[in-house]
């Protein structure tokens, strides 16, 4: 009889906490999905707001936090036991007889008065059925969670604008032409060291710090930032180009090459020199050096030189070369062993000829050298040419030139009848289309009034006539057809200056008060030419 009256009251009130606590886990299910909603929306809008297609690996973190927001929720309120028999107990009604029911049983009261209870319990929980604790549906939670959706949703499918997809494909283009750039620069600079056999040249283009510029050199998808050091490396072979400035050193051998060539015995040296070949003017002036047996004919050719360099010296007071520092030097020697020639009788010292061959030798080794900073400047030259297509290529952005469709086509530019046609009268030049030959009537606002504009006209080469004639070929008789149009002319320019906001009030006074006595002035004279 105990157990007939207890356990359908435990029956009900743990079927009842059931119902309880799953309205409890799906109004935790609806704020999770409140959370989430609105979480995504603040973390999809920087995404749509800069213009970007949303990153949807992003919508995990506030997924995860939803699920933490659930199971907090859920945990918070759900239904205890206690908690539960007293909703129940308000919800049917019951007046504490299922409160104090369910502490008879968890409280093992077996006494007649408790057994008395819990069948009065009993029979006041027969017509009640646990389904009905169905909690209310949060409508309002559930249709907030639900716009919130959709606008999570649609920011999804919003593609990148079209600044962003312009700003990604000049990054991908940015990044493949530095690739390319940097690698042909690479590969120039290597040809450029492979390709010169000259020791001498090699060593004046193995610059450590061009090659560690030109290794620093990374591709990457800033364009400015590649543009400057690709800049950087223009001024850098801008400086070596400089350092191995030749003109002055040319400039005086071309001077000097104009005299030596007019000698029979520097005739071959002139030559060479005249076209530009210093190796061969230094094979030239090496064949030149005096021999241990050296004769007066080999000596006075050294003298006719020496004459030849003085001679030059004459027309380049201003060179301060290398080149003409070591002529004049050799010349001096020359000069010296020709006084001890003719004071020894035509004989000189092995000294004297040691010293001009030393300095023919130091001539002929900066001649060569010379050679060879014109062939590292040619160089140098064609690395800056390569460099500067790189550059060209870098500022050249996607979209730009001139692409079909674009530029003087037929059809377009000068072209009979658009404002460059000679016009029908000798002297003058037709209006181009562009030219509106309406003329508004007065009163009549325009659009672009208090509008300041500056127009230029072109002056033509066109035919005019010129007669003068004298003032008794007249008839005495003017005519005064144009009269009405002028006066309608000056009225209409005065009514539209007026009008302009920009004039100070003073001024539209004056100028109506000037446009009137024109107005008056020309009234008179066509009543008084009329008589």
């Amino acid at each position: 009889m105990e157990s007939e009256s207890r356990q359908p009251i435990v029956e009900f009130t743990q079927q009842g906490r059931a119902q309880l606590n799953a309205g409890e886990k799906l109004r935790a299910l609806m704020w999770a999905l409140f959370a989430f909603t609105v979480l995504a929306l603040l973390a999809e809008l920087p995404f749509v707001l800069r213009g970007h297609r949303v990153a949807r690996p992003i919508l995990w973190l506030p997924l995860a936090l939803a699920i933490g927001v659930a199971i907090v929720a859920y945990l918070r309120f759900r239904f205890s036991h206690p908690r539960a028999v007293s909703h129940m107990d308000r919800f049917f009604g019951l007046k504490e007889g299922l409160v104090t029911a369910d502490e008879h049983i968890r409280n093992e009261r077996m006494e007649e008065i408790h057994q008395l209870q819990l069948r009065h319990t009993k029979r006041a929980l027969e017509p009640h059925r646990p389904a009905s604790l169905r909690p209310a549906f949060p409508r309002k939670l559930f249709l907030s969670s639900l716009l919130l959706l959709m606008g999570t949703v649609g920011l999804l499918w919003v593609d990148d604008s079209l600044a962003v997809k312009e700003a990604r494909a000049e990054a991908a283009s940015a990044l493949e032409i530095s690739e390319a750039v940097e690698e042909e620069l690479e590969q120039a600079f290597e040809e450029m060291l492979a390709m010169e056999q000259d020791e001498n040249v090699v060593e004046l283009l193995e610059d450590p710090s061009l090659k560690r510029l030109i290794e620093a050199l990374e591709a990457g998808n800033d364009r400015k930032a590649v543009m400057r050091k690709l800049s950087e490396i223009d001024r850098h072979l801008a400086k070596m180009q400089s350092e191995l400035d030749t003109r002055a050193d040319e400039n005086y051998l071309m001077e000097l090459a104009a005299q030596l060539s007019e000698g029979r015995e520097t005739a071959a040296l002139g030559n060479a020199l005249s076209k530009r070949d210093y190796k061969k003017a230094a094979e030239e002036l090496n064949h030149m050096q005096l021999s241990d047996q050296a004769g007066e004919g080999e000596r006075k050719a050294l003298e006719k030189m020496a004459a030849q360099i003085n001679e030059a010296e004459k027309s380049m007071s201003s060179n301060s070369s290398q080149s003409r520092q070591n002529a004049q030097q050799m010349s001096e020697q020359i000069q010296k062993m020709a006084q001890e020639c003719k004071q020894n009788g035509g004989q000189c010292s092995s000294e004297s000829r040691s010293a001009v061959n030393q300095s023919m030798s130091k001539n002929s080794s900066s001649m060569q050298q010379l050679a060879a900073r014109k062939q590292a400047q040619s160089a140098l030259a064609q690395l800056r040419q390569q460099l500067q297509q790189g550059q060209n290529q870098m500022a050249q952005k996607p979209g730009q030139g001139q692409q079909p469709g674009q530029g003087q086509q037929p059809g377009q530019g000068q072209q009979p009848g658009q404002g460059q046609q000679p016009g029908d009268q000798p002297g003058g030049q037709q209006a181009g289309q562009g030219v509106d030959r309406s003329r508004r009537a007065p009163g009549e606002e325009s659009a672009s009034e208090g509008n300041l504009e500056h127009l230029r006209g072109q002056l033509g080469e066109g035919e005019s006539e010129r007669r003068v004639e004298d003032a008794s070929s007249g008839t005495g008789v003017a005519s005064s057809g144009g009269n009405g149009e002028m006066s309608l002319e000056f009225q209409q320019q005065m009514e539209d200056f007026v009008r302009r906001e920009d004039i100070p009030e003073e001024m539209k006074h004056g100028v109506k008060s000037y446009f009137e006595r024109i107005h008056e002035n020309s009234g008179e004279w066509r009543v008084t030419r009329g008589e």
